[in-house]
């Protein structure tokens, strides 16, 4: 990741975004420049404050952004702010070395900005994902329900086929026939997982049925193959 190659210093990218990026929290969005580091922080900031309103309450622009003391609150830097006057019609500036604004975004959201959630490490996982409004939220809901799902997907799927082998028997020879019907049965088997999570990461299916469904399935079809056979 430090020194920029491979896949990994792909998704984790460093250093300053190559557009502006938008972020949203209420009735207020602040866009900018991301800064992905372990301080993150965003550059050229513009901040638009009540936009649900028929004219906006207030707009700020500053060189930059950091995270304050005080968790939901921002540092705006050399900072020109423009509030509404009184009547709705008119805005006043002025110039602040430095303002402090509440703004539902978190650093991690800025450090890990556009990393999917399977490849963020448990801390910033859980608190990105207790942002409940972010775009990728079922993506983040999926990848901690796959954390949770890995300690029995193998186990049921090692038994799914455990199962299967003992049936490639006709008599005392080995059906070639069988053999590819449940060769075939294994590959769908992987196949729906895979579409299961994607699904699941789009937010088309909630994300503890996604991570939860395959294990169940792979369970229910050893069990019922066993007692069939017995």
């Amino acid at each position: 990741m430090d020194l920029g190659v491979g896949s990994y210093a792909d998704r984790f990218r460093r250093g300053v975004s190559s557009q502006r990026e938008w972020f949203l929290s209420g009735h207020d969005a602040i866009s900018g420049l991301v800064v992905s580091q372990d301080e993150p922080e965003l550059r050229e900031v513009e901040l638009f404050r009540g936009f649900s309103d028929d004219r906006l309450e207030q707009v700020v622009l500053a060189r930059k952004a950091e995270p304050a003391e005080i968790p939901g609150r921002w540092l705006l830097l050399d900072a020109v702010v423009w509030d509404r006057q009184a009547g709705g019609d008119t805005y006043e500036p002025r110039r602040e070395s430095f303002i402090e604004v509440d703004f539902a975004m978190i650093p991690d959201q800025l450090t890990y900005f556009d990393v999917p959630g399977f490849y963020l490490p448990n801390g910033p996982l859980h608190r990105l994902a207790g942002m409940r409004a972010l775009p990728a939220i079922a993506d983040m809901d999926l990848a901690i329900w796959r954390r949770w799902s890995a300690f029995f997907l193998p186990g049921a799927f090692v038994l799914l086929g455990a199962t299967l082998a003992r049936n490639v028997w006709s008599g005392r020879m080995v059906s070639f026939q069988r053999v590819a019907l449940y060769g075939l049965a294994g590959y769908a088997a992987v196949l729906s997982v895979k579409i299961l999570w994607s699904m699941g990461e789009q937010g088309a299916i909630p994300a503890s049925f996604a991570a939860c469904a395959p294990i169940a399935a792979a369970l229910a079809a050893a069990a019922t193959i066993q007692f069939i056979r017995s």
